[in-house]
């Protein structure tokens, strides 16, 4: 992964939100809102093949991929809570800032029912 293109990509646009905050506050949050994206976007296409390398590696050893995707996508909806409640939060929106952490987390929340299912099976197999 190389660093340091996305942390010159955050201060690039750092830097253009503050001069825009100046005179034209909209597009400062645009820049912000299209800058967190395409940093994300990047960051995604950076981390698929270590995910990948890394869900091989665990069925070669008889593991089911099941436990590693959900704690993927669990992983993957709090950062982008994260960077949506942020973006909310730059926007001065802080109560819909609050509301978007709160659906990530009612989100996660649902994501792992099904893993604590299975995790109450395997205990009532071994009782």
């Amino acid at each position: 992964m190389d660093i340091l293109k996305i942390l010159g990509i955050c201060l690039i646009v750092a830097v253009l939100c503050v001069l825009l905050r100046q005179y034209k506050p909209e597009y400062a949050l645009l820049i912000s809102a299209l800058g967190g994206t395409m940093l994300l976007i990047f960051l995604v296409g950076q981390i698929v093949p270590a995910f990948s390398s890394l869900k091989t590696f665990l069925s070669r050893f008889g593991l089911e991929a099941f436990y590693f995707t959900v704690a993927l996508k669990a992983v993957g909806i709090g950062y982008i809570t994260q960077f949506i409640a942020d973006t909310c939060r730059d926007a001065g929106q802080g109560a819909i800032a609050s509301k978007a952490e709160l659906a990530g987390r009612s989100g996660i929340f649902l994501l792992s029912i099904p893993l604590l299912q299975k995790i109450l099976e395997l205990a009532e197999q071994l009782l």
